[in-house]
């Protein structure tokens, strides 16, 4: 009886050392084919890598750096779907490297902007959120992930959690720009517009030429109605980016409201130069015209310009209801 049990004893004691050696062998023979795959990588071979990689993960499923090497490949190719698979699964295994985390949670921001139903959108945006934040956690240090993170909490419209990481971006790196004017978009969807005004203008000293900040401050400035601080900014965009039509029909815009209809012609006009294909630049172009004619109704030249500025904007978006009536208003005189 004794010795029955010994010899049991003895076959699992041989069967675990078995089971030891052929993983030790697995996990070897996974290295062997990672370090063949960075080779190929060097070689910029990103075939031959990718197959050595893919039977690296096959010997050893728990060997993230392979996984993450995939993930790099696929990154590169474009194929960002399977590039968060590899991503998750380095992740999975190892909950300690930050830069997996990072490399994840970026893509699933990446294909929430690219992504049409509302679901998905916010899906990507969710698993985005947990791993950054795991991430912050690795390194209390990186800008970017609170940067990132702020910017999913945003478009998932939790303006506070938004705030906050912004801020935090701004205590680890007062001096670049990027937290600055994504708190400033805080504040404006809020309708804050001094603080927003205060933070694109910080913005701003850190890096003057931010053409969409500009605009983003232009817009602010409308609103308030502060016709010529709205003017120095889009003035100051078009320096920067000539060739902006939405630059040029703002200015129209402004020119407009100061009563000045000669120089919002010339905006509207130079807008249409650029694209003459939106209804908004035509129709409020027609409206300058008006304006002029009604300070002078012998110049019938002027409706008639209006009129043809309108059935180009209608012909752009008939749905317009107000300037269809206002067209047949000003056919019949």
């Amino acid at each position: 009886m004794h010795k029955l049990l010994c010899a049991s004893l003895l076959a699992m004691t041989v069967l675990a050392g078995c089971q030891l050696t052929s993983r030790v062998q697995r996990e070897q023979e996974a290295i062997d084919h990672f370090v063949e795959g960075q080779l190929y990588l060097d070689d910029n071979d990103d075939n031959a890598a990718l197959g050595a990689l893919l039977l690296a993960v096959e010997a050893d499923p728990y060997l993230s750096t392979a996984h993450a090497a995939i993930g790099d490949i696929h990154r590169k190719r474009g194929d960002n779907q399977r590039a968060i698979n590899a991503y998750e699964h380095a992740v999975a295994v190892n909950a300690w490297n930050f830069r997996n985390h990072y490399n994840a949670g970026s893509l699933h921001q990446l294909l929430s902007a690219t992504a049409d139903a509302v679901e998905t959108i916010t899906r990507h945006l969710r698993r985005a959120v947990t791993l950054y934040r795991r991430a912050v956690v690795l390194d209390a240090t990186d800008y970017d992930t609170r940067l990132n993170l702020g910017v999913c909490y945003y478009h998932l419209g939790e303006m506070e959690l938004a705030s906050r990481y912004y801020r935090d971006a701004i205590g680890l790196d007062d001096q670049l720009p990027h937290a600055y004017v994504n708190l400033g978009a805080v504040y404006d969807r809020l309708g804050k517009d001094l603080e927003a005004i205060q933070m694109y203008n910080k913005s701003l000293e850190r890096d003057p030429k931010q053409a969409n900040v500009l605009m983003n401050l232009g817009a602010v400035y409308i609103r308030q109605e502060k016709w010529k601080s709205a003017i120095r900014s889009y003035r100051q965009a078009l320096e920067l980016e000539p060739m902006s039509a939405e630059s040029k029909h703002r200015l129209g815009h402004c020119h407009y409201r100061l009563d000045d209809y000669d120089k919002a012609v010339e905006h509207y006009e130079a807008a249409l130069t650029i694209d003459n294909h939106r209804a908004d630049t035509h129709r409020d172009l027609g409206v300058a015209h008006i304006s002029r004619y009604l300070l002078d109704r012998s110049r019938t030249d002027l409706r008639d310009k209006a009129l043809i500025h309108w059935r180009a904007s209608l012909a752009i978006d008939p749905n317009q209801p107000n300037l269809a009536n206002e067209v047949k208003r000003y056919d019949a005189k």
